[in-house]
């Protein structure tokens, strides 16, 4: 429950720094109201008009993200061949890294731990399973194959908006939005298309996922009833802004950037796929594992948050230890085979 709302936290956060840099707010406390507002908007949105899931989201919102995300990169490209006498002579340039082999190959790995295990750990992933069986093999194929395609429109928008402003991340891509705007008010209507998009296909799909295991019973391994009968969308609504909007002040002031924020909190759920990576290699997990990566994990993440910018050994670094943790603990997990004969002979 943690890692969904962390989730959900993390893309509200995301729009309120856009909204900052494209509406030129410095200030901590009109930039709380905007995530405040937001958030109680989607929220309530969200409760008081049906919570769709995850198929909702995939048919509805991702067209949205995929039409948004197309158009700026056409944009950024038209931008980058006026602000360039020779537009294609400079393309090779713009792949050079700016940080060394070591900085590079490590968040390659990061990158990779994290598309590998994340999947394991998601509801929506396990609802896709339980709904769809023996289809989700060759459906997820072709949502990946469109996925990567969005993956890569957005990489190149960000290679070539480095080139016309001369920086990287947020910043980056906020003002190459404002200079596309100036060509034609369509480029900004179409950004926040796809923020808007994929704003509401997070908070759709991840709060079903949120309300989905919150009524879980583990043990009787059944939903309780009545799920949505006892939601008030306003007062919960208010509720969910307020806390977000608590947590967005609090990192202001202790001056942690959103950078560090996504690398402390997105890899934490890859704690959860090391009992697929014992069950994989033939071995029972159990709940020590789990929390003996967290032993680990946690100490790392709060030392990332206090260390420069610079020193991202420490952010990228958390993510390999759930992979380091399954390892070791293997050789000391008994074999599946072994419980089994031993329920055999209770029996």
């Amino acid at each position: 429950m943690f890692c969904i709302a962390s989730v959900i936290w993390l893309e509200f956060n995301l729009m309120t720094e856009f909204a900052g840099l494209l509406f030129h707010v410095d200030t901590w406390p009109v930039k709380t109201g905007i995530m405040f507002v937001s958030v109680l908007s989607v929220v309530y949105f969200t409760l008081k008009y049906g919570v769709r899931g995850f198929v909702f989201a995939d048919l509805l919102h991702s067209p949205f993200i995929l039409i948004g995300a197309v158009g700026l990169f056409v944009g950024a490209a038209l931008l980058y061949a006026r602000q360039v006498n020779q537009p294609f002579s400079g393309i090779g340039a713009l792949g050079v890294p700016l940080l060394g082999w070591q900085q590079c190959l490590m968040f390659a790995f990061h990158v990779s731990v994290i598309n590998s295990l994340q999947i394991l750990s998601t509801e929506p992933h396990w609802m896709r399973m339980w709904l769809f069986r023996d289809k989700v093999r060759p459906l997820q194929a072709k949502a990946m194959g469109v996925t990567a395609f969005l993956w890569l429109v957005m990489l190149f928008h960000g290679l070539l908006a480095y080139a016309i402003t001369g920086q990287a991340g947020d910043g980056a891509v906020a003002e190459s939005v404002q200079k596309m705007s100036a060509i034609t008010p369509l480029f900004l209507m179409l950004f926040w298309l796809a923020a808007v998009g994929a704003l509401f296909s997070t908070a759709d799909s991840q709060t079903y996922s949120f309300l989905l295991v919150w009524q879980f019973d583990a043990t009787s391994g059944k939903l309780r009833e009545k799920l949505m009968a006892n939601i008030h969308p306003i007062i919960h609504g208010a509720v969910v802004a307020g806390v977000f909007a608590g947590f967005y002040a609090l990192f202001i002031a202790l001056g942690i950037n959103t950078t560090k924020i996504i690398f402390a909190i997105m890899p934490t759920c890859v704690n959860l796929a090391i009992p697929f990576i014992l069950l994989a290699f033939g071995r029972i997990p159990s709940a020590w594992v789990v929390l003996t990566s967290l032993v680990f994990y946690v100490p790392t993440v709060i030392i990332s948050l206090v260390r420069p910018p610079t020193e991202f050994y420490w952010s990228l670094g958390g993510v390999f230890i759930p992979v380091v943790v399954a390892l070791i603990t293997m050789w000391f997990c008994p074999k599946t085979g072994t419980q089994e004969d031993a329920y055999a002979k209770a029996i």
